[in-house]
């Protein structure tokens, strides 16, 4: 029988869960202060102001200003539109590409599968920043190549997952039942074998954003992402890397910002994970 996730439950799992809680606020505040760039920023993120180079964090600059005498609280703020929406459009073309072509290549079996996993193989010989590398360097520099090079290099890992978890479900009863009334393939993946993959797409989607935003700040840091003066902030640390003995305010602030996010965006994960969990323990001993 199909999996009947009780959301409430899952709800107040997770809102008794300090990881959620604390995760879930840094997360929303971040993205807040993101969304409200115009209004909590002082000053212009890309105007230049040579005279007030380098100048340390204080009232007018609440984090410094950096080698051309850019504020740097501003340039974070406005930054985090960039790499917020970099980071989610890279998790989005990883999970619902992957997650389709799991479900698509565990259902269907035999040679297809076969010829799908030997591609999906080659692809996760690579590490997945070397792949995203390899891509971004034919689509070219820029912060949509590197979202669009981090989504489809993480793709294949999802579609591995999915694949496996269809396989668990591609013969069970209900399954074959389904297949001799006669229900076509494409309601049996939709209606009877996605709801069971659903937690594990859920739970690893909640984790991808974390890992998109290091990628596509790695590839910022190395050139390859967003462009200056782009205030974006993997470019914000490789713009400070060479002064950090002078002004480490240019590199820790970004730096900061993208360690903050990364660990909320794992707490709701793990957090995420836990809940489901229980509740498929909890149906299980209610079944037994």
């Amino acid at each position: 029988m199909e999996p009947r996730r009780c959301w409430p439950r899952v709800w107040c799992v997770l809102r008794a869960d300090s990881r959620f809680r604390a995760g879930g606020c840094v997360l929303c505040l971040i993205i807040f202060v993101a969304a409200a760039a115009p209004f909590v920023a002082f000053h212009s993120p890309t105007a230049a102001t040579p005279a007030r180079q380098f100048l340390p964090p204080g009232i007018e600059h609440p984090a410094g200003t950096d080698l051309l005498g850019r504020d740097v609280w501003s340039r974070v703020v406005w930054g985090g539109r960039l790499s917020l929406a970099a980071g989610a459009v890279a998790a989005a073309l990883t999970v619902l590409p992957g997650s389709l072509l799991g479900l698509f290549s565990g259902y269907v079996g035999g040679r297809v599968d076969s010829f799908l996993m030997r591609v999906v193989d080659m692809a996760l010989a690579f590490p997945t920043l070397l792949l995203a590398l390899t891509i971004v360097s034919v689509l070219g520099p820029g912060l949509t190549s590197a979202a669009l090079a981090v989504g489809c290099a993480g793709a294949p890992r999802f579609t591995r997952i999915v694949r496996a978890a269809t396989l668990s479900v591609r013969y069970a009863p209900f399954i074959e039942a389904a297949r001799t009334i006669g229900c076509p393939p494409g309601r049996i993946l939709l209606r009877h074998i996605a709801p069971f993959v659903l937690d594990t797409v859920i739970v690893l989607a909640s984790l991808e954003l974390g890992y998109a935003l290091l990628n596509i700040g790695a590839l910022s840091f190395l050139g390859l992402g967003a462009q200056p003066p782009a205030p974006e902030w993997g470019l914000m640390l490789t713009e400070g890397r060479a002064y950090l003995g002078v002004a480490p305010w240019i590199t820790a602030v970004p730096g900061c910002a993208i360690t903050l996010t990364v660990l909320a965006v794992n707490l709701l994960g793990d957090a995420l994970r836990d809940a489901l969990g229980l509740q498929a323990r909890d149906q299980g001993n209610g079944e037994g």
